[in-house]
């Protein structure tokens, strides 16, 4: 798989496609997922994971309008919003970081984070549909 590299914003936007893989972790939840991309909109990013079996029931009772059924495998779609460009940084080797930040109701998006901490790291992969167009 090749990885994509963006060098801001406008880019990513532009460049990046649905189907596209995007590995996510989550510094908040502890979590590392690799995702598909749905759909790049102005504000957000749309991704599908595969839930295994142990997800599928806690996610049923939480976020049953998230959950899609294709290709004999049960998926979660969820948004990844896109911060301020000044709260995010895009690095050399691809990789795009969401900082923690500073508002009139505190530090969002926890507490538990320095005000310009890394809390969510993605990676971007083109997709093997059209790597090979």
């Amino acid at each position: 798989m090749k990885k994509l590299q963006f060098k801001n914003m406008n880019q990513l936007k532009k460049n990046l496609k649905s189907g596209d893989i995007v590995k996510v972790k989550n510094f908040m939840k502890q979590t590392e997922k690799t995702s598909h991309v749905l759909k790049v909109a102005t504000n957000n990013i749309i991704i599908e994971t595969v839930l295994d079996k142990d997800d599928i029931e806690n996610k049923k009772k939480y976020y049953s309008n998230s959950i899609v059924y294709h290709n004999d495998k049960t998926y979660f779609q969820s948004y990844i919003d896109f911060q301020q460009a000044k709260n995010m940084r895009f690095l050399e080797n691809g990789t795009v970081q969401f900082l923690t930040y500073e508002t009139d109701n505190g530090v969002l998006p926890s507490l538990d984070f320095e005000i310009g901490e890394t809390w969510l790291e993605l990676e971007f992969f083109m997709s093997d549909s059209w790597e090979t167009a």
